[in-house]
Parts: C-alpha cells; structure tokens; sequence
C-alpha cells in the first residue's frame, strides 16, 4: 500500500469545508529548495577558482608552522584540502586577504587549544554522550542532523549572555560553513532578546542560518527542514532511538490540521487477517485522538481500537497495531475542534498480510 494516497476527510464544526488533498499539505509544509554551494572546483565561478588558487599559494608562502586540520594537510593539492580552504572563503565572501588571515588564527587556535588530541581525551562525561549531544538522521537537503540539548533552566541571563556570545565566535571564527541550518527550539522567551544583542557580532552569512522557534512551536520549525520520520519523538517526529537497527527509517506522510476542524485518515483495503502498524503524531498535540476499524461487510460491526483520549502537549507520537478478522479499512482521526491553532502532523504504516492459509 502507499501511504500517499489515503485519503483525508477534513471536517468543521460548522462551513464545512472542502476536502483538502495530501499533496496539498505536504507541498505547504515543504521548505523552498535552496541551491547548496559547491565544492567540486570545476563547478566553481573563474574568480572563485582564482581565488582558491592564491590562498593556496599565499598558504605556502605563509610561515604557519601547522599546515594541516581534521587529519587533512591543506598543502596536499587532494579533494578534501580544497573543501577546507573553500568554507574559509565562504566566510569571507572569497576575499583572499581575509580568508588567509582567519585560516592562519584557526591553525594558531588549534595549536594552542591541542584540537587534534581532544579526541583522545575523557573529558569525564561518558554517561552524557548519546543524550545532550548526539547525531539523528538527515534533514531534507540531505544534511546529517546534530542534536544539542542545554539546559537554560534557572542560568542567570548574564552568565548565558556571555557564554553563549563566546560559543558562537568560537565556532564562528574557527569552524567556518560547518553548519547548514541551526535551529533554536523550546528556548526560554528571554533568550531571543539576548540573541539580538550578541547579533551585531556576528557575520551577515552565520546570521542568515540561525532559525528562532517560538515556544510550542518546535515541530511546525522542525517540519520545514527535516522530515519527520528523521525528527526524534520528543522533538513531535517519529524517529525512536531503536529505529536505526531495522535499516532507513519507513517515510511518513504529512498534513496539517487548522484550528476548529476534525481529520479523518482512512487507510483502506486491509485485507482479513492481516496486521496493520502504524504511527501518529500531531506537534503540540492538545487535541482528542481516536483509532477505529470499519469492515467492509454491513452487517459487521465497528471496532474501536483505540478510545477517544485527550493528548496533552508533552505526549510523543502513538505506535499501535491491530490485526484485522476481516477486510475493511482503519480511520485515525485527530479532533482539533476545540483549538483556534493550526497544527502539522505525520504518520505511517505497513500492512503485513496474514501468513496462514485454508
């Protein structure tokens, strides 16, 4: 079965409204497509290849006394020295200049700072790794995706002024378009009040990724760049951390569902026997959740698989399964009626026929 194409009943308490198609919602929810820079030098502009090749002469020239990062010597003429020397350019708009002398304080910093042993160090919290700070999935441009989770309850806004105005110059200054997007979430509200102090300090093209999302709003901001089978379920995704030991994560369908209005998916053609698998979640949820199966034989009854039960915002997406006696179809409806608040939501499911025969 494809999950595309369920079909979506939409209603309202009153003006009932057209049915809206899925490809609709999902076109809605979609980010514009962004032309990423390059790194292969043969797709680079003349003046950009002209560029690159006088930092690498001025590079040699230079009395650096380190000439290598991340394992790469950037004298090696390869590849990977090229897409070094290019995100140093980047982040001087290719001024030659300006990108030599950043690249040269860089080497200095790691030199001093010993980068290259970090790796070899225990910095003394183990216990943490996989949970404050950890890799998940791809966003939709094909970026992996890095999860850092601070704790801000209780800092004082001074100590979280200062310390985040050094995070970002350090990163800035020394880790240059290693970041494609980086999206705040769930920040106390405060905080974008400090980010437009510490702003003015920070570069036109750095300024142009940071994405402030509102409070109760992280899935609505996460939807636009990551999709939501990639997006962990504490964040409104459906991505568990077990997920990765059954190989790519099984793509969801998206829609959204307005303030006001009750929405219906019905997943038919379920044959008798089988089982059916699915997940569901709506981000912020609030809202009434409900799960039956209808057979296709009138004499049948309905089931209800799942209660009528009111999802508080916290609640992380619903997994569930139900094997079918006959055929007929399951509906998941999300009742959004009492909320004037638009919302975005996902879900999926597999369908695995019955294995036993007469």
């Amino acid at each position: 079965m494809d999950a595309s194409l369920s079909p979506f009943d939409h209603q309202k308490t009153q003006n009932t409204e057209p049915k809206k198609s899925f490809i609709t919602s999902l076109i809605t929810l979609r980010s514009n497509n962004i032309k990423e820079d390059t790194y292969f030098v043969s797709e680079l502009k003349p003046t950009e290849q002209k560029s690159l090749q006088e930092l690498k002469e001025k590079l040699k020239a230079s009395s650096s006394k380190a000439s290598s990062m991340w394992g790469v010597s950037l004298l090696g003429g390869d590849d990977k020295a090229d897409v070094i020397l290019l995100k140093f350019l980047r982040a001087r708009d290719f001024k030659v200049a300006d990108s030599l002398r950043m690249l040269e304080k860089c080497l200095e910093w790691r030199e001093e700072f010993k980068a290259e042993k970090l790796t070899e160090e225990d910095l003394g919290f183990k216990d943490l790794e996989g949970k404050v700070a950890y890799m998940r999935g791809y966003d939709k441009e094909g970026h992996p995706v890095c999860y850092n989770a601070y704790d801000l309850k209780d800092m004082p806004k001074r100590e979280l002024r200062v310390a985040s105005n050094q995070i970002l110059s350090l990163f800035q200054d020394n880790y240059p378009e290693m970041v494609a997007t980086k999206i705040f979430i769930n920040v106390p509200w405060y905080f974008s009040v400090i980010y437009s102090m510490f702003s003015p300090f920070l570069t036109h093209r750095t300024k142009s990724k940071f994405v402030m999302s509102k409070e109760g709003n992280a899935a609505e901001t996460l939807y636009k760049f990551i999709r939501p089978e990639d997006i962990p379920v504490q964040y409104g995704g459906l991505s568990r951390p077990t997920d990765s030991q059954n190989g790519p994560p099984k793509p969801a369908s998206e829609f959204s569902i307005k303030g006001g209005e009750k929405v219906n998916i019905q997943i038919e053609g379920i044959e008798g026997g089988a089982t059916i698998t699915w997940d569901i979640v709506v981000g912020g949820w609030d809202l009434e959740y409900s799960a039956e199966f209808v057979p296709n034989a009138e004499e049948s009854y309905t089931i209800v698989v799942e209660k009528p039960k009111k999802m508080k915002a916290s609640d992380e997406a619903v997994c569930n399964s139900f094997t079918t006696v006959e055929a007929g179809k399951l509906i998941l409806s999300v009742d959004n009626t009492l909320s004037r608040k638009k919302k975005v939501a996902a879900y999926r499911y597999t369908v695995r026929k019955s294995t036993t025969t007469a």
